[in-house]
């Protein structure tokens, strides 16, 4: 189905959706939701977000707009699970806030330290007419130089569409290897102790700092560089690059892993008790609230959200 049609089928099923939660319909609004509501299509696309609605008791308390959530939340794909795990998760969502900020770096040769705080995300403009946009809590430095492209990428996360240019190859360098270019669109993301490489459009080549053999990766592929070692090709999640839009979604994700997609946007350090971490956790959280999202939490996930100044700690309920 065109994705035009698509959008505009969900945004219909969203309207009768909220307009029947508001109340009785009169005569002629059942009649034209008898008639919309006969195409097979359109029932179950009803069913399945009347089924997400039920469980939005949480987004509702904090003043969530649930018809954006609904959109969202099935545009990204979030199973059905994802709304019904009880115990195990939640469906937790938007608005979307994007902070984005457009700089361009005009000549050749130019050098520039780029850096994003907590809770912030820019997307830069390269002379090259290359764009990265950079995670919250991301360092970086860009070096163009008259024969190659280079980006250091020393903390933090990059989704970089690259322009092509055969004549001066494009390599993101972190702590434990390079990435170069085949094509245009990827995404780098420097951890503690890892570096996960995600190819979104086309192909990278991936070259531990170790020395050991190159990995290409093509669309639809992601790995895990480790201290000396490769990690398994995996697909790349659907949602692997929602954090640009604002949301994070988690999808029967350990609840220490969606702490960790979090913190960049947390000014408190957080901790996660080694005996709840491992709680699967399903959700589509809104970056900019990811404290309230947290407390949200409780009333469906075993844990306790403890706030104590600067620090919040999760440990057993």
């Amino acid at each position: 189905m065109d994705a035009s049609v698509e959008e505009a089928r969900r945004d219909e099923a969203v309207e009768w959706l909220l307009r029947l939660e508001e109340g009785e319909l009169d005569a002629s609004e059942e009649r034209d939701f008898a008639t919309w509501r006969s195409d097979p299509a359109r029932a179950e696309l009803l069913e399945r977000l009347g089924e997400a609605a039920r469980a939005f008791g949480i987004p509702r308390q904090m003043g969530l707009d649930i018809g954006a959530l609904l959109r969202r939340a099935d545009q990204a794909g979030v199973r059905r699970r994802t709304f019904l795990k009880g115990a195990g998760g939640a469906a937790l969502a938007l608005p979307v806030a994007a902070w984005m900020t457009i700089r361009s770096f005009e000549r050749p040769g130019d050098q520039a330290s780029l850096t994003t705080d907590i809770g912030m995300r820019k997307t830069v403009a390269l002379a090259d007419r290359s764009s990265m946009t950079l995670n919250a809590d991301t360092a970086a430095k860009v070096d163009m130089a008259p024969d190659a492209r280079r980006v250091y990428l020393m903390q933090g996360r990059l989704l970089v569409h690259v322009a092509p240019d055969p004549s001066r190859p494009f390599t993101v360098e972190t702590k434990l290897g390079a990435v170069r270019a085949l094509g245009t669109i990827f995404q780098v993301t420097v951890n503690a102790n890892s570096v996960e490489i995600a190819v979104i459009e086309s192909r990278v080549e991936v070259r531990p700092r170790d020395g050991g053999n190159p990995v290409v990766l093509s669309a639809g592929e992601r790995l895990r560089l480790g201290e000396g070692a490769i990690g398994q090709k995996v697909p790349v999640r659907a949602t692997e690059t929602e954090w640009t839009s604002g949301v994070y979604v988690a999808d029967d994700t350990r609840l220490d892993e969606v702490v960790d997609n979090l913190r960049p946007y947390m000014r408190d350090a957080i901790s996660v008790d080694p005996q709840v971490a491992s709680l699967r956790v399903s959700g589509v959280f809104p970056l900019d609230r990811p404290i309230r999202a947290l407390d949200a939490l409780q009333s469906v996930v075993d844990i306790q959200v403890v706030h104590s100044g600067s620090r919040t700690s999760i440990i057993p309920r």
